[in-house]
């Protein structure tokens, strides 16, 4: 039957701490990587919501000009039936 032997060899310490090293490595390196992705994401959200406030901005702008153009309409066409309901009963 095999014996465990309970000594501690410097290999033994030297595989230990490779292992040790490694997993900070990768992890270090795992870490660097998604923060790298993560500021790019947040640039491009950063754009992004720019951009939306920009086209909010014009859109505010576009409305206002649209009602503001309605209300023209609203008016020529108020006159326009004025002007042919006056010609109908006979007026200047």
């Amino acid at each position: 039957m095999p014996r465990f032997d309970m000594t501690i060899t410097l290999g033994t310490v030297l595989a230990a701490l490779a292992i040790v090293a490694g997993t900070w490595a990768a992890v270090s390196r795992l870490y660097g990587m998604l923060d790298k992705r993560l500021s790019i994401f947040e640039g491009v959200l950063s754009e992004h919501a720019r951009t939306l406030v920009t086209h909010s901005v014009r859109m505010e702008k576009q409305d206002d000009v649209m009602g503001t153009l309605g209300g023209d309409l609203q008016r020529v066409i108020g006159r326009m039936e004025a002007w042919t309901d006056g010609h109908r009963m006979g007026g200047p």
